[in-house]
């Protein structure tokens, strides 16, 4: 036997393991911190965060994670409240010293993702609503043809405003007229100036009207007009964030459980999940799907990629998706078309369902 088979044998046998060889070079370990505007169940955030997640395990990235939400819906709703959550995020980033930042939805980008400009990290948002030009004009980082130039790119969130609308048209061929109710938040301004650029060179068979609300009492006035309204097919529900009586703040959920409890007009659902709670549906954006699209601009970096060449995307898909007990509850009727091309269809109604 010779000397090197001896050797070897006597390494095995002390428990000393050779990796094997396979050409491929082993990722190190990565260490992500994921901030989120909202809280930790928050119906945007939530599957952005499992999306990313799946698509570092779908790669067998070995990821070390940490996250911090900023409960900018309801708790620290003021600026002020929002900037101390930031700075506690900025401080656990510090110490954390990851290679990634993930923000996820506008608050988290504006107080902690544009705060790390040029720093030795790599930032990407995903759920933007806000223009990133716009953004740019507060912490400059991108080129003058608008592609990134530091360390910050990322995934906006295309509302497919305009796909939606015809969808909710092909439902309803004789409706004259959808509102769009949104919110006077941040996301609110930044969903209306989306619609605005989406819908700038589309010619829709209806009229588009505006309604701002920033308090449940103007939402449930707002309702009450729409529903006498004859005129009008659909709702775009984008009042997320509203005001109750007593001057707190109230979650999306208290806001559709109010419109389907008050409302027979079917709620177009910018987000899938907003179907699967009770919205009628149509053509949403697929939140899931856009957290993994952000991680794999994080895998290309890791495959060598620099920022600087990943412009910034917008989402790709979004989903057909219905909920045939809201239609039946609103007694409207999905084409049989429709609905069997449809990604997914929903039975119940977990917001209108009495808890035990």
């Amino acid at each position: 036997m010779s000397i090197r088979r001896i050797l070897i044998q006597s390494m095995a046998v002390a428990g000393v393991m050779f990796p094997a060889v396979t050409g491929k070079a082993v990722t190190p370990k990565k260490k992500v911190f994921i901030v989120h505007s909202y809280d930790a169940n928050h119906i945007c955030g939530k599957p952005q965060h499992e999306g990313i997640v799946q698509e570092f395990k779908t790669r067998n990235v070995d990821v070390e994670y940490q996250f911090h939400y900023m409960d900018t819906r309801v708790t620290n709703t003021t600026p002020e409240a929002k900037k101390k959550t930031a700075d506690s995020a900025l401080a656990a980033i510090n110490t954390f010293k990851p290679d990634f930042v993930f923000t996820l939805d506008d608050d988290a980008f504006k107080y902690v993702g544009l705060s790390l400009a040029d720093k030795p990290l790599k930032v990407i948002f995903s759920g933007l609503n806000g223009q990133p030009s716009d953004y740019h004009k507060q912490t400059p980082f991108l080129d003058e043809k608008g592609i990134p130039n530091k360390n910050i790119t990322g995934v906006y969130e295309f509302l497919h405003a305009a796909t939606s609308f015809r969808t909710m048209n092909s439902v309803l061929p004789s409706m004259k007229k959808i509102v769009a109710v949104i919110d006077r938040t941040i996301t609110g301004d930044a969903t209306l100036k989306q619609l605005e650029i989406e819908l700038a060179n589309e010619k829709l068979p209806f009229k588009l009207e505006i309604i701002r609300v920033a308090t449940m009492a103007e939402y449930r006035d707002a309702i009450k007009k729409i529903n006498a309204d004859k005129e009008v097919g659909a709702v775009y529900n984008c009042a997320l964030s509203l005001l109750n009586d007593d001057g707190k703040n109230v979650t999306t959920a208290v806001t559709f459980k109010y419109y389907l409890e008050n409302s027979k007009i079917p709620a177009i659902a910018v987000n899938y999940d907003f179907a699967r709670i009770g919205l009628f549906g149509g053509a949403a954006v697929n939140f899931t799907t856009m957290g993994q699209q952000a991680a794999r601009m994080a895998l290309k970096i890791i495959d060598g990629k620099s920022v600087s060449s990943l412009p910034i995307e917008n989402d790709e898909k979004y989903m057909l998706v219905f909920n045939r007990a809201t239609a039946n509850h609103i007694n409207v009727k999905i084409p049989k078309d429709i609905e069997m091309v449809a990604d997914i269809v929903y039975d119940s109604i977990p917001l209108l369902e009495k808890k035990k």
